[in-house]
């Protein structure tokens, strides 16, 4: 008869057993003969500890890096070894790896971590990837003069679009959907659009009026920085603006 020291025990005479925990357990085993004779014999045996695989990541968008991040814990030694399968889109065996997922939807994702005595564990845990929302807007008119209303429309596209910021650079801003602003001066603005979906993903868009002399028209670059979390898109509009010296 075996006994594994758990309260478990085996009439086999090779049996398998599993613990459920790790430590040192001393296993005895009691073998009777024909004659009625009986001896035993006692063995320490060490189970070393699995590793407890758990990972986080951050916000996923669409075609944006999704950052992870292992927490995973060990009881004693430590982890030496991951691998990451992204929904048989890619792996990598990088402890904290980043990876872009091209369209939105739940992804399982499988991790593993092996420790430095050569213990295995495995955990699937699902990655929600969010569409990305699409900024855009237009300004009204084109071209605008000092102290003339300009109206900024928002034309973005995406689901649950629930805030927005205008910083006009010139020390206003806004959080209008739909802002009306007007500049005092001509001169160089930065203006910023910062559209929020689920208040987690942003998209900015930076446009830049350069200067023109007095009562001059010059054809203006808005350059706009598209990005989710850290995608990077680069969009090019037009505009134009009448400055004043």
């Amino acid at each position: 008869m075996w006994d594994f020291d758990d309260l478990q025990t085996s009439i086999s005479q090779n049996p398998l057993h599993q613990y459920s925990t790790s430590g040192t357990f001393d296993v005895s085993l009691i073998v009777t003969g024909s004659n009625n004779c009986v001896d035993t014999v006692i063995q320490s045996l060490t189970i070393n500890p699995l590793p407890i695989p758990m990972f986080t990541n951050s916000n996923a968008c669409e075609n944006g890096i999704t950052y992870f991040t292992d927490v995973s814990t060990i009881a004693s030694g430590s982890n030496t070894a991951w691998l990451y399968d992204f929904n048989s889109l890619g792996s990598s065996t990088d402890q904290m790896p980043e990876f872009t997922f091209s369209s939105p939807g739940t992804y399982s994702v499988a991790f593993s971590v092996t420790s430095n005595l050569g213990c295995e564990a495995s955990v699937v845990q699902d990655v929600i990837v969010l569409p990305s929302p699409i900024a855009n807007f237009s300004i009204n008119p084109n071209p605008a003069l000092a102290l003339q209303d300009v109206v900024f429309t928002d034309e973005s596209t995406g689901n649950q679009l629930n805030n927005w910021y205008w910083n006009f650079g010139d020390g206003e801003a806004s959080n209008n959907q739909n802002p009306i602003h007007d500049y005092n001066t001509g001169g160089i603005y930065t203006v910023i659009f910062v559209l929020t979906q689920f208040l987690e993903i942003s998209q900015l868009h930076y446009c830049r009026f350069y200067r023109q002399d007095l009562h001059r028209m010059v054809m203006e670059k808005m350059m706009c920085l598209l990005f989710v979390v850290d995608h990077l898109n680069l969009l090019i509009l037009k505009c134009t603006i009448i400055g004043e010296n």
